[in-house]
């Protein structure tokens, strides 16, 4: 597993072999919650006594070199195709076949440290990729609230411009009864029609396949379950882009690691730095966005 971690030194943690992966997981009296190296992602997290944040998919393969569509994948530090992103992203990396949504979510991460604090246990993970540059630090606080932290550094003698989003599965009871708050007034391309400017009218409500990339979002952001009776809010001091994202039928059915009825489950609010919300890093500098996760009547 890792040169920091030894069964014996902590409470919480355990790690389990499913598929072909280890999967690093947290049992502590506010919540669980499993992670991975690969991807450097969150599996899973629930607060303890309620229902999953984070969409559970029964059909989630835990393949080495392929994406976990569960969870929180972490694109960076280019989101969707580089090409879509704006010119100072592109022109920072020239690569000639760019994977979608950058390096991150099928690197193997390195483990840097575990730490059980009071109230939460901490985990970090490290990526470094110096080919292009850069460096990245995730870490994650697990207790009654799941707090994210994803630091990027770069290592290059140049500016870097990269983007980067947390493509995050939330768990909903049915997706004809959710609806996002927050949003109202405000822009978004829609890429499901042609990559056009739209303006949000009223609360989001899903009734067909969605995609789009929300910019000028405010500091917290909520997802209303109606049959749940609850509230998922998201909170960044950093991020003014988020994406929302759901298959809906059609699209279901072609989509891997996903049943053509997942889509009434899940629901994608992604917190990122997109479009003109960019990141700029001079040579040394480093830049952290942060996330965090709660579930409230």
């Amino acid at each position: 597993m890792s040169q920091n971690y030894d069964a014996g030194m902590y409470d919480s943690v355990t790690i389990k072999h499913v598929g072909e992966l280890d999967l690093i997981e947290i049992e502590r009296p506010e919540c669980s919650a499993s992670l991975t190296l690969q991807g450097g992602q969150l599996i899973s997290y629930a607060p303890r006594g309620e229902h999953p944040v984070l969409w559970r998919n029964p059909d989630v393969a835990y393949q080495k070199g392929e994406a976990v569509r569960q969870g929180v994948p972490i694109c960076w530090p280019w989101f969707a195709f580089l090409e879509r992103n704006a010119d100072p992203v592109r022109n920072s990396f020239p690569i000639q076949e760019a994977p979608a949504h950058g390096v991150a979510r099928n690197a193997l991460w390195r483990l840097l440290s575990i730490t059980e604090e009071e109230t939460s246990t901490a985990i970090a993970f490290e990526l470094n990729a110096e080919p292009l540059g850069l460096k990245a630090v995730v870490t994650y606080r697990l207790g009654a609230v799941m707090k994210m932290e994803l630091e990027s550094f770069n290592l290059s003698d140049q500016p870097k411009h990269l983007s980067c989003a947390l493509h995050t599965y939330f768990a909903v009871s049915d997706i004809q009864q959710v609806s996002v708050l927050d949003l109202d007034d405000l822009p978004y391309i829609d890429s499901l029609r042609g990559w056009s400017l739209h303006k949000q009218d009223g609360p989001l409500h899903i009734a067909e396949e969605v995609d789009r990339i929300y910019y000028d979002t405010p500091a917290i952001l909520r997802i209303h379950d109606k049959k749940w009776e609850r509230f998922i809010v998201l909170e960044s001091s950093e991020s003014r882009s988020a994406v929302v994202w759901n298959p809906w039928i059609e699209k279901s059915k072609r989509l891997s690691q996903f049943s053509p009825d997942s889509y009434k489950h899940m629901l994608c609010v992604e917190t990122g730095k997109l479009l003109n919300d960019y990141i700029e890093l001079e040579p040394g500098q480093s830049y952290t966005l942060d996330l965090t996760l709660s579930s409230r009547r």
